[in-house]
Order: structure tokens, then C-alpha cells, then sequence
């Protein structure tokens, strides 16, 4: 080598290690908690906010001009190999997104980008790319929350609080904050931090507010708050008692002016006690500004109520001047959610505070009277309205404001106009840092605005590509959509048409059912407009294995068969056999000579004629029903099921060998809180194609047995779920070699604790392997997916898979080493087989 290159290439050497020092002192400085603020600076973060530049497109929710983004956050946060999971997580979450109830959203001060949204159903999702797409975050690690948002450290973009954990990788694992904490993670309803250092943290529960000024170390209880916290504020400029700090519950705004050992209520100016939310922000130019909002009342023919602003750290409140917001005192039509305007959450920007949102409940169904957001931009004196999602709206409205703004998922489209009771929103978040980012949750959807309102897109879904817009109209047309990892919905079975392996189905509750063309990429939804009579539930699909697009269905309008929520003797509702004779696109009612009841199972006798098949349903609190002339009419087959002592028939079976089984599950008496169990369900057996049934577990008598699965070629073989009661820990696996004559419980209660879920199990659905008898799995309500390869001598729980009540498994015919398993609040998961 030349004596020039041995140089050139000594200074690269050198020049390359100053830059990784300057790098790394850089990341040092930028990782050390912020400094304190002086009382005068007014602003909560040491970085000024960077001034917002064009909006982003609504189509691209993501979109947002890199200016916008906290760049000190940027360099703080963890390089890409500490952000990503442990281990890859091969499974695939796939459907039409949303469906369910979501709550908490937020997004990070740090990273506009960075979401988290919970489901009521357990799930907790994470999204890096402004909603674009989601991961489930795995159950092992946490929950989602209906209540608590996650917190974020002022100075470590990659410290999370949330309940009781601490992710330091920015969402992506999660530890305990201190296990001795003195509240349940359940408790935790809000989290709050200073701004500077990070050290001092406020928990508020369902039964006050914890405070830790040593970062989680040690907790006490403040003094001077009761009731549950709806909303925790922090004062971001120091004082000599130590950090100034605001909390609201059900009985007033509190102070606290010693880093919140104690405070003293701060309600003069509100009327009433009762608080919904609480924000606040601090700028040089308006000082400290808080709001809060009550109830709103009639008050000698007058509003009273709503918004209220107090700019002397709470000694004082007073309602907004609030020109622009419905003061209504009746309602305008019938379609209100009520006769008088209601607010509720409240999001405001910590570096101006004169910016200000809030949600309501409105008075009619038309703008400017209709359930929306508000916006202010002068602190509450004029508001304007910023959230417009009917199709109608851009027709009817009678202001410019009412056009439609939404750019709407699949739901709107699919099934109503209000469907998952949008008016009344499950969660409302604005970023503090970018105040133009704002989410919206309610019962099915989540909508994400990034140009403060402008303009929203469905975040829970994605429209797929190369189709025309959807029709604006319920039911018109609404087109294929695709998943983007916000699956919240509880789905039955997965089912693939046998004559066309590209042709999917999902057997979904509230949503009835979904079909796929392309192997389970994209998803229509036309439950609506199929002519079904029951849309709610489709529990079951049989397919007429000679004629090509024959399927029948078992519809329901009651959910959640067989889990907790539906074993009560309330339990009641429609439902029956449909039919469709063009692959699932339209359904007519097949249901003659059957009780209109629940339909929770379907199954066919292959070796009946063509043209007059054999099928059997079983109908919730009615039994078994035979039809011989191909699901026309229906007769009473359950000679032998003893419907007086428990008449929760739900689940029909039929063996290779013409053995017939069907099981009862629990039945709770006393209503819908009962914990009553008087008599235990049951399997049943029927040797006669169900003209006679008998009970094959009278020697093993479970409260609560559920899902159970046959060996393909020896129906003695049996394996039958079940779960705890409140006084019987009876859940978990058994299995009988015999008919029923002897049953060996092969996992129970003890097996499943410290595996994600509470330290009982109930076990919900067995499916076997078609091509292992060996190979047994099992559903659980809330640890997941197990499974066993040696018939269930030893068992593990399936890693991978992050969502915790698991249904069934499915096979693909192309592929076995694919499976979809169906989840009870999380969707479909497509992965490798356990």
C-alpha cells in the first residue's frame, strides 16, 4: 500500500472515532433528566416548540412535516436494535380492524408518532408510525387499560409509565415500577409526572392518589383526596414547598403546593362537586391556565355547567365565555343524546394554553347541535367545531363547519351511520407538545386527526388498494378493507370454502360475518345488505361438501356464548339456521320449526344424500334440532338432554363413526351478577343419530365445561375443557379414554399461574389436529393458547401469540404448518403452527 493511502486512511480512522464521541456525549446530554426551569420561563420542556408547518393529508395520517417533530426526543430515543421485541413475533394479526371498544389513546410528547390505544377486551396496542399500522403489545407484559394512559418521562423518550409498569424501550417490553406498590394495577385510572426530572410521579386510582418522588422507589397515599382521580396536572415551574401539583376527582379539584403530599380542595366558582376532566398548560404569555368540566344543568331556564377556566392556580373558576358551544336546553330532534349539551374530556397545550379541546355530547343529531369536538384557540372565548363524521352531513348541514372531515374506516360504510355509539366516545386525547395530533376512540372505531382537527382519518383500518371510493350510504357497497393491527373484535371460527381455498370467512361477534377473496388479505363485510336475518353473531359455517357455494350458518343476535357475560339465565335473544347458495354473499332465513333462539353451533353428516342433507343445531336453552331435507324444516332431537337442570345447550359435534356429542355449559340463576352455579353443565352422547342422548359425564360433574374435541378415530377419546367458578376450581383440561366412564384431569388451575392471566383458568375451546391426534390445543379465557404433542401428558403455552383469551384453531388445507386462531376481543391471528 502506498504511503498516501496508509495516511488518508489513518485520518478516516480518526476522524470516525470523533464522531462517535461527539455522538455519544451528544446522546449522554440529551438522556440526563431536563434541567429545572426558572419560575419564569413558562414552558414545560427545556426544547421551545417548533412552529407547525403545512398540515398533513388526510389520507396519510402519518404524513406529518418532519419539522414538527421534537428533535431532541429524536436523538434521545434508543437506537433501532433496543426498540424492536426480544424475539420476532411471527403471527399476523388480519381482518377488517377495529369493531370493539377502544379507550386511553395518547401519543408521545416526545415523538408524535408514537401511539398506544387499549381495548376493553384486553388488548394494548402500540403504534410507530402515527396510526398507520399497530402491534399488539404481548399480554405476558401487560393489559390494556379502559381508563389509564400511559405517561411519559420528560427527559427519556423511551420511559413509559403505565399502571404499575415501566417500559424503557419506548412500549415494547414492559417491568414492574415497584412491586410492593400500594394500589393494584387495575386501581390505576391516571398518571401524571413532573416536567423536569421525572422523579416525581402521581398515581391517581379508583380510590385516590398515590405520589413517589424518588421515580417508583417508595409511594405514600396523599392526604385531602378521595374518590376516583379523572384528571392530574403539574405545575412545570418549581416552588419552595416543591412542585405544585392539580388533581381532580368526583368531589372536586384539589391543590397540593408540596409535591402532592397534601392538598386542599379548590372548587370555589364550580357548581357542584362533580368533575369530569381536568387539563392545564403554562406560556409567558397567559401564565398558568386550567380548565375542567362539569355537568351541565337547567338553571331557571339558563345553562349552567360545561367548561370552566381559572388562571389563579384554582382559588378561583369561572364558565367560559364559550361562544360557539351548544348551550341547548332541549333536544333539537329525537336522534340528541340529550335534552341538555354536555362536556367532557378536555385537551389542551402545555406551551399555550389559550388552545383548548373538548368533547360533547350535543343536543340533536345535525351541526351545529351535534355530538362533536371543540376547538378554541383563545382560551374558551370562541369555539368552533372540528369533528363532522355522517356522509349526510356535507348535504344537510346548515353551517360550512358540518361538512364531513372524517375520511371513515370500513364501519360507517358497512354496517350503520352511528354504529359503536360514536357520539358518546370512549377516549379523547390531545399531544400536549403537538397539539394538532388528536385521537378519538368509541365503541368500534378510532379516527386520528393531525392538522388539529381539519381533517380525520379511521386509524383501525385501511381501505384496499385499487377499488373505487366506497359508496357514502350504510350497506350500499362498502368495499374490501385490510388490517392494520387494531383487531378488537371476538371472532368464532375461521372458516376456508373447500371448493376455493382463496375464499376465507370469520364468524364475528357485533359484526355478524366477513368474507375474503384473496386468502385473507382483504375483507368485505356485508352483513347489512345479505338479507341475514340475525347480524349480529355468526357463530358456525358448514359447507355442502358436494355443491359448491351451499353453506349454512348459525346466527345469532345474543353474544359471547359460552364466556361469563352470557351463561346468566337472562340470557336470551333470537337467532337460527340461515343458508346461502352463492358462497356467503346473500342469506335467507332456514330456520322452520325452530324456536327463535340463540344458534351457537352447526354441523352436517357428510354420508346423508345430496339434496337432503343431515344437519343438527344447537340452540341455547332449547337443545338439539334435526333437519333431514336440507336445513328446510327442523324437529326436537334431545330426547335424554335434561333441559330443566341446565338447558345451556351450546355446542353440537358429529364423529367419523356417526357418534353424536353435545355439550351444555354453565348456567348462573340470579341475573347477570349472579355468582350462583345451582347445577353443573354436561356432555352428551347420542349412539342413534340424536334420537336418544346420554350424559358421559355423570362420574366427572364440571359447573362450567366447555369446548371439547374427539379423537378422529376413536370416539371414546375425549378432551373437554372447563372453568373455575367462584367456588369450584374446576378449570382447566380433562380427558377420558373410555366414553366418559372415567375422566383424568390433565392441566388444572395451578398450571396456569404466572403465565399472563389471573391464578385460575378457564379453559373455553379444544381444537385437535386433523393430521395429529397427538396434537391437541387448548383456548383459554385469559393465558392464552396452549398446546400438547404427546395427547396431553405434558403441555406449554404457545409463545408468540400475544393475545391471552384464545378461541380456536384453523388449518390451512394449502399449508399445514399455517393455522388462524380465533380470539375472544382480538381478532384473527394468522402464525406458523405451535
Amino acid at each position: 500500500m502506498k504511503k498516501s493511502n496508509v495516511v488518508i486512511l489513518f485520518l478516516m480512522v480518526v476522524l470516525g472515532a470523533a464522531i462517535v464521541a461527539l455522538f455519544n456525549r451528544t446522546q449522554e446530554k440529551n438522556l440526563a433528566p431536563l434541567p429545572q426551569a426558572p419560575a419564569e420561563a413558562g414552558s414545560p420542556d427545556a426544547a421551545p416548540e417548533t412552529p407547525a408547518t403545512e398540515p398533513a393529508a388526510a389520507e396519510s395520517p402519518a404524513a406529518a412535516p418532519e419539522t414538527e417533530r421534537d428533535t431532541t426526543a429524536e436523538t434521545a430515543r434508543p437506537l433501532p436494535a433496543d426498540t424492536t421485541p426480544r424475539e420476532p413475533v411471527p403471527w399476523e394479526s388480519i381482518g377488517l380492524g377495529g369493531g370493539g371498544a377502544m379507550y386511553a389513546p395518547v401519543s408521545s410528547p416526545k415523538d408524535r408518532e408514537l401511539m398506544f390505544v387499549s381495548c376493553d377486551m384486553g388488548g394494548f396496542y402500540r403504534s410507530t408510525d402515527g396510526g398507520r399500522s399497530w402491534r399488539m403489545v404481548d399480554f405476558r407484559q401487560t393489559h390494556g387499560s379502559t381508563a389509564c394512559k400511559p405517561a411519559f418521562h420528560p427527559g427519556h423518550a423511551s420511559v413509559i409509565y403505565f399502571k404499575n409498569l415501566v417500559s424503557r424501550d419506548a412500549g415494547v417490553t414492559w417491568e414492574p415500577v415497584s412491586p410492593d406498590a400500594p394500589f393494584s394495577p387495575d386501581s390505576v385510572v391516571e398518571i401524571a409526572l413532573d416536567h423536569r426530572s421525572g422523579d416525581l410521579i402521581l398515581v391517581g386510582t379508583t380510590d385516590g392518589l398515590y405520589v413517589s418522588s424518588d421515580a417508583g422507589k417508595s409511594w405514600r397515599k396523599s392526604e385531602g383526596v378521595s374518590g376516583t382521580v379523572v384528571g392530574l396536572y403539574v405545575d412545570p415551574l418549581s416552588f419552595e414547598g416543591g412542585s405544585r401539583v392539580f388533581c381532580a376527582t368526583g368531589s372536586g379539584v384539589f391543590r397540593s403546593d408540596d409535591g402532592g403530599v397534601s392538598f386542599q380542595n379548590k372548587t370555589g366558582g364550580i357548581p357542584g362537586p362533580e368533575i369530569r376532566d381536568l387539563a392545564g398548560g403554562r406560556s409567558d404569555r397567559s401564565g398558568l391556565v386550567l380548565y375542567c368540566t362539569v355537568p351541565g344543568r337547567n338553571v331557571n331556564g339558563g345553562y349552567q355547567g360545561g367548561v370552566y377556566r381559572s388562571d389563579d392556580a384554582a382559588e378561583t373558576w369561572s364558565p367560559v365565555p364559550g361562544q360557539g358551544l351548544n348551550r341547548g336546553l332541549k333536544k333539537i330532534d329525537p336522534y340528541g343524546d340529550g335534552d341538555i349539551a354536555q362536556y367532557h374530556l378536555l385537551g389542551v397545550s402545555w406551551n399555550d394554553p389559550e388552545l383548548v379541546y373538548v368533547t360533547c355530547l350535543g343536543t340533536g343529531y345535525w351541526p351545529p347541535d351535534h355530538s362533536t369536538v371543540y376547538r378554541s384557540e383563545d382560551g374558551g372565548r370562541s369555539w368552533s367545531f372540528v369533528y363532522n363524521r355522517d356522509f349526510r352531513f356535507d348535504k344537510y348541514a346548515t353551517v360550512a363547519e358540518g361538512r364531513l372531515n372524517v375520511d371513515n374506516g370500513w364501519i360507517p360504510y358497512a354496517l350503520t351511520w352511528i354504529w359503536g355509539g360514536f357520539h358518546t366516545g370512549n377516549g379523547f386525547h390531545v399531544n400536549p407538545r403537538f397539539p394538532d395530533v388528536l385521537m378519538w376512540t368509541d365503541g368500534g372505531t378510532l379516527d386520528i386527526s393531525h392538522d388539529g382537527g381539519k381533517s380525520w382519518t379511521g386509524a383501525y383500518t385501511k381501505y384496499a388498494e385499487g377499488q373505487d371510493k366506497p359508496a357514502p350510504a350504510p350497506a350500499k357497497d362498502p368495499g374490501f378493507w385490510q388490517s392494520v393491527g387494531l383487531e378488537v373484535t371476538s371472532t368464532w371460527n375461521y372458516a376456508i370454502d373447500p371448493f376455493d381455498h382463496d375464499h376465507h370467512f370469520i364468524c364475528y361477534t357485533d359484526v355478524g360475518i366477513a368474507y375474503s377473496l384473496d386468502r385473507g388479505r382483504t375483507w368485505y363485510n356485508n352483513s347489512r345488505k345479505s338479507g341475514a336475518a340475525w347480524t349480529n353473531t355468526t357463530y358456525a359455517l358448514v359447507f355442502d361438501p358436494d355443491r359448491k357455494d351451499l353453506v349454512w350458518a348459525a346466527m345469532s343476535s345474543v353474544h359471547d356464548i359460552p364466556h361469563w357475560t352470557y351463561t346468566h339465565d337472562q340470557a336470551k335473544g333470537a337467532g337460527g339456521v340461515s343458508v346461502s347458495d352463492d358462497g356467503g354473499i346473500t342469506w335467507k332465513k332456514s330456520s322452520t320449526g325452530l324456536p327463535s333462539a340463540p344458534a351457537a353451533s352447526l354441523v352436517l353428516d357428510p354420508t346423508s344424500p345430496a339434496g337432503r342433507r343431515t344437519l343438527y343445531v344447537a340452540l341455547y336453552d332449547h337443545g338439539v334440532y334435526k333437519s333431514t331435507d336440507n336445513g328446510a324444516t327442523w324437529q326436537p332431537s334431545s330426547n335424554g338432554i335434561d333441559l330443566k337442570r341446565n338447558s345451556h345447550s351450546w355446542l353440537v359435534k358429529r364423529h367419523p363413526d356417526g357418534t353424536l356429542f353435545c355439550g351444555v355449559t354453565a348456567r348462573r340463576v340470579g341475573g347477570r351478577r349472579s355468582h350462583d352455579f345451582p347445577e353443573p353443565g354436561a356432555l352428551y352422547r347420542s349412539a342413534d343419530e340424536g334420537t336418544s342422548w346420554e350424559d358421559i359425564t355423570v362420574s366427572c360433574p364440571l359447573h362450567w365445561p366447555n369446548g371439547f374435541a374427539v379423537h378422529p378415530s376413536d370416539s371414546n377419546i375425549i378432551y373437554l375443557s372447563a372453568g373455575t367458578i367462584p367456588r369450584g376450581r374446576e378449570g382447566g383440561i380433562y380427558k377420558t379414554v373410555d366414553g366418559g366412564k372415567s375422566w383424568t384431569r390433565l392441566l388444572r388451575d395451578e398450571d396456569f399461574e404466572g403465565r399472563g392471566g389471573p391464578g385460575y383458568v378457564q379453559g373455553m375451546f379444544v381444537t385437535m389436529d386433523p393430521e395429529d391426534s397427538e396434537t391437541v390445543y387448548l383456548g383459554t379465557d385469559s393465558q392464552g393458547l396452549w398446546v400438547t404433542h404427546d395427547a396431553g401428558t405434558t403441555w406449554k403455552q404457545v409463545e408468540g401469540l400475544p393475545f391471552g383469551n384464545c378461541h380456536r384453531v384453523e388449518f390451512d388445507p394449502d399449508n399445514h404448518d399455517i393455522v388462524y386462531v380465533t380470539t375472544f376481543g382480538g381478532g384473527v391471528w394468522k402464525g406458523p403452527r405451535p
